[in-house]
Parts: structure tokens; C-alpha cells; sequence
């Protein structure tokens, strides 16, 4: 892993936003008020794409990544199942960069923020008209076959009590549960009307794709027995794929696409930060630890283009 200080080049987009919509990697997103208090998590969140069997989403980010080492029980159902996880810790390297900051790879990103103990589905992809596979659990396997069906994975941050360093270096346990939401999703349509979205692969990752979670007309298949936890320090990385050489796998299914009309690879990418409201709140509840200064990690449209964090461009 490439160690460094924690000051680092942003994920995606500048400025508080929640939930703001990706139609275009380098519009500006208007802010969105979020929940407010010292609980609060924010969460960028990417989704990267490539051709299937991908070099780069295969064999390059994995070496930059450690690849987490989770508990023996939990590892060895991870791994049966088809999923790689790893971690990201000090500067982005420029090879991760290069994918969030391009309009071609980088096809969904989003700033979500939390409250310590919430949930939110993540959407992995499209939905499909059927899903088989062979789930591996702890007292064996078993085939799971549905039918319109769309993968996700949960995701509950929570502050963990660790925070020596005070507010800035509070760590976020994470933790990620598969989930397979099936039946027929509402109309959308005038969500997405007022969407200026460019391509086909956009709609997919858009507005309603993301909301298709809370639709009441669809049911999900959780998959707690899978569920794992990753503690991460302000800004660092987490990376979530599949495991390419394991086909019929609930993981493969997740990120490896044949079915589409074009097939692609996708990888999940996550950041925590604290946004800047959540530590002043905190600073105000802790009164004898007083930092030298607090800013919002830059975003990587504002670092190329040469504007400072929080100023204006020339």
C-alpha cells in the first residue's frame, strides 16, 4: 500500500453535495442540503468501467491496492464468492486518478452523505431479466436463480470511537452486505426528464437507478452471511470487484456484464470524509482540541482545471 499523509487530491466532485446526479463528468452539481451534526458521513462514490477482462480493473489497481485480509470465516466466503476487495491509503496514485477524472471509465459518481448508522444501496449496474449463480455459504452452497433482477451493495458507515487525533482523524468502519433487489421497477420518467442524460450507460447509473432501491414494488434478497467490514481512516480508498477467473459467482455477476450489449468489467470505488459542517459541530462539542485549519478535500475537476478548494478559478 502507498503510505502518505491523509491531505489528499479529491475523488470526484467539489462542494457539499448530496445525491447530486452525474450528466456530465465535468458540469458543475449544484448542493443539495444534507443531514447536518457531528454523526454525519460523507461518502464518494464512483463506479469505474471497462472492456471485459480489463488489465487495469484486473491486475493494475490490485497492485496498488492491499488487499484486505478480513476475518478467516468472512474471508474465505468472500473469496468463494467471487469478490476482490482492497484498500487505498495516502495519495490516489495517478493510475486510479486517471479513471475517476475520465468521462470514458468513470461512468457514475456521487457524493452521499450519511448518518453514522444509516444504510444506503449502492446500484452495481443495470437490471437484469435473469440472475444465476452459485451462492457459497456458511453451511455449503446452493443455486440461486431470479428473475428481473438488479445487484447492489449495502452499505452502513459508522464512526468508530477511535479518534486520538481528534475529529479530523476519526476512522469510519464500513460495512458492505450483497443485495439482490428483484420485480419491476416504478416509473421513473419524470425523474429522468429532467435529466439531460448523454448515452444509455448514464440512464442506467442515473437519478432512478439509484432510487429503484427504495421502490416499493421491488423485494431484495440480502445476503447477511456475506456481509464484511472495512475500517477506513478520513480519505482513504476502498476498491471492490470481482474475481475474474471465478465465472459463477454472485461477485462475477455483481461487476462482470456479458449480457449487455456491449460487455463490460465495473469496479466500485469509495472515499470517507467528514464534511466540513459534521467537524465543525464536533470541534464545538470538544472544545480543547483546536486544528490548525480545515478544508474540503479538493475536487479533481477544480485540481485540473487550477482552482484552489474553495476559491474561484481565474
Amino acid at each position: 500500500m502507498r503510505h502518505g499523509c491523509v491531505v489528499f487530491l479529491g475523488l470526484f466532485f467539489g462542494g457539499c453535495v448530496l445525491e447530486g446526479p452525474t450528466t456530465g463528468l465535468w458540469n458543475r452539481m449544484h448542493p443539495f442540503q444534507g443531514p447536518t451534526g457531528s454523526d454525519v458521513i460523507q461518502l464518494d462514490v464512483a463506479i469505474l468501467e471497462g472492456p471485459i477482462a480489463d488489465a487495469t480493473l484486473n491486475q493494475t489497481l490490485w497492485k496498488l491496492a492491499d488487499e484486505l485480509e478480513l476475518a478467516p470465516e468472512v474471508q474465505s466466503l468472500v473469496v468463494k464468492n467471487g469478490f476482490r476487495v482492497g484498500q487505498i491509503g495516502g495519495i490516489a496514485p495517478q493510475e486510479l486518478q486517471t479513471l475517476l477524472t475520465s468521462e470514458r471509465t468513470c461512468v457514475y459518481s456521487r457524493r452521499i452523505q450519511l448518518r453514522s448508522g444509516s444504510s444506503r444501496s449502492l446500484v452495481l449496474g443495470p437490471a437484469v431479466s435473469q440472475c444465476q449463480f452459485v451462492l457459497h455459504e456458511p453451511g455449503g452452497e446452493r443455486p440461486v436463480d431470479l428473475k428481473k433482477s438488479r445487484y447492489f451493495l449495502s452499505v452502513v458507515p459508522t464512526l468508530t470511537s477511535n479518534s486520538a487525533g481528534g475529529p479530523l482523524e476519526a476512522r469510519t468502519q464500513l460495512r458492505f452486505t450483497p443485495e439482490i433487489q428483484t420485480g419491476d421497477e416504478k416509473d421513473s420518467s419524470e425523474v429522468s426528464n429532467n435529466q439531460n442524460q448523454k448515452d444509455e450507460t448514464r440512464q442506467l447509473f442515473g437519478h432512478s437507478a439509484l432510487r429503484s432501491a427504495l421502490s416499493v414494488s421491488r423485494s431484495a434478497e440480502r445476503y447477511a452471511n456475506l456481509a464484511w467490514d472495512i475500517t477506513l481512516a478520513p480519505n482513504d480508498y476502498v476498491l471492490i470487484g470481482a474475481r475474474y477467473d471465478q465465472p459463477n459467482t454472485l461477485g462475477w455477476h455483481c461487476f462482470v456484464r456479458t449480457d449487455e450489449t456491449t460487455p463490460v468489467q465495473r469496479m466500485l470505488v469509495l472515499r470517507t470524509t467528514r464534511s466540513a459542517p459534521a467537524v465543525e459541530g464536533e470541534v464545538a462539542q470538544n472544545p480543547g482540541w483546536k486544528p490548525a485549519s480545515f478544508s474540503q478535500s479538493p475536487s479533481i475537476a477544480a485540481q485540473a482545471s487550477g482552482t484552489p478548494a474553495g476559491g474561484s478559478g481565474p
